[in-house]
């Protein structure tokens, strides 16, 4: 799926990890399992407990609808991003920039999952993420959010970072909207440009990265990347937990 980009005066290409169409309806298949297992287990226990016919049909509808209705919304809100079946496939949700979403935009999203999934089965929504060069569903547009792909960042804690200490306190969030390829060749161009003694390829790169990112760095530029590569390495080491 197309992604946005950074390209870095060397033309690398710094790409965003955007969860595929695939990943995102096998999530949606287990959520729904999700929705069958409470349905069942809840009727079982209204069976049970010979509750069914001693309370209303009203209340009977909200015990049976209400945490389904809700079930997104907060999972999201509470487990950073990702619902159990996102949480499954190592996909979340996230804001452009790669933050986490606020309560907000999880809520504009969640809302219109009415009109993306709900009232049309979900075929707008898939309509929606072909086209969309981020993979965003109409409710991601209007919260400003998409999907990323977690599952692609394998190894590059033993490549990036030989020796990251135990205690490192990472800054940058952002990096998790970046891939293993991505940093890579961050680190080919940063490594090449300290051979070279080519000051002006690593000003170029670090203000690529943090246009992309969308922070204002308060390091100078061979201590920004540094600190990306580090940041990079750590959330995918924890991660791979």
């Amino acid at each position: 799926m197309p992604d946005n980009s950074i390209q870095t005066a060397q033309n690398v290409t710094i790409t965003r990890n955007t969860a595929s169409i695939i990943k995102r309806g096998a999530a949606f298949l287990i959520d729904i399992l999700i929705y069958i297992s409470y349905f069942t287990l809840t009727s079982l226990l209204l069976s049970f407990f010979d509750i069914r016919n001693t309370i209303s049909l009203s209340m009977l509808s909200i015990i049976y609808s209400l945490p389904i209705l809700l079930y997104h919304v907060l999972f999201e809100v509470f487990n950073n991003g990702q619902s159990i079946g996102k949480a499954s496939l190592r996909i979340r949700v996230v804001k452009l920039d790669g933050s986490h979403p606020d309560l907000g935009s999880l809520m504009i999203r969640w809302l219109l999952r009415i009109l993306d999934i709900t009232l049309t089965t979900g075929g707008l929504a898939i309509v929606m993420i072909l086209l969309n060069k981020n993979g965003q569903r109409l409710g991601d547009l209007a919260a400003r959010t998409c999907v990323i792909d977690e599952n692609p960042r394998t190894g590059a804690q033993n490549t990036l970072i030989a020796h990251l200490p135990e205690d490192h306190q990472p800054k940058y969030e952002q990096v998790r909207l970046f891939s293993d390829e991505d940093m890579q060749k961050t680190k080919r161009l940063f490594t090449n440009a300290e051979k070279t003694g080519n000051h002006k390829i690593k000003i170029a790169l670090a203000q690529k990265l943090a246009r992309k990112m969308k922070v204002e760095p308060e390091e100078k530029p061979h201590f920004f990347i540094q600190r990306v590569l580090a940041d990079y390495t750590y959330y995918t080491s924890q991660d791979s937990i």
